[in-house]
């Protein structure tokens, strides 16, 4: 009783700390892919922000705006009107509202509906401002997400399906070795209550 009390405690605490560190790892995990995913977007969205900020410095501005992939670009003035759009991009209504330019331009990233350019899923935009004081543009860039957000979904399910079989083999995997373990300490045990009953 006494040994199987020992071995129980003993998987216990193995156990808990094996699945805590895979929780734990699991997190860190889904966190670090979001972050890198989300940062690699923006810097495609800078990039290609920046690129048009050049044009509207140096005043040579196309019509449409080149773009990367499948990115939706946007120049509007300061009171709101198109100035030049991707192809794709909605050349009436600026993807950002007032109050969401205002915090792009400050530095937030946003997540929209991709409704607004006729997409399915999210976007995320961002913003720069370009050109002098008196003429300055706003460069909205929104890239889609939709299968970002896909992929970390399937990432977070198959991580959240896997934990439990993974707890529950590790504990096996656990109560055997603590079993093999702890049978010389058994042996021992036996021989001595075996020389203390013939004594």
């Amino acid at each position: 009783m006494n040994e199987l009390s020992l071995r129980a405690r003993l998987m216990a605490l193995g156990v808990t700390g094996v699945a805590l560190a895979l929780a734990l790892g699991s997190l860190v995990l889904y966190a670090v892919l979001t972050v890198t995913v989300n940062r690699t977007a923006d810097d495609s969205a800078f990039a290609s922000a920046r690129a048009v900020a050049a044009m509207v410095d140096s005043n040579t501005v196309p019509d449409p705006l080149p773009v990367s992939g499948s990115q939706i670009v946007q120049v509007v003035d300061s009171s709101g009107a198109m100035v030049s759009a991707s192809l794709g991009a909605d050349r009436l209504t600026p993807l950002l509202r007032s109050p969401e330019l205002a915090k792009a331009l400050a530095g937030e990233r946003l997540s929209v509906p991709g409704a607004r350019a006729g997409l399915a899923g999210n976007l995320r935009a961002i913003a720069v401002q370009a050109g002098p004081p008196a003429a300055s543009r706003s460069i909205i860039v929104a890239v889609p997400v939709s299968d970002i957000e896909e992929s970390q979904r399937v990432l977070r399910n198959t991580l959240l399906v896997a934990y439990p079989p993974l707890v529950v083999i590790m504990a096996l995997i656990a109560w055997r070795v603590i079993g093999w373990t702890l049978q010389p300490v058994e042996t021992l045990r036996s021989g001595a209550a075996r020389i203390s009953g013939s004594n």
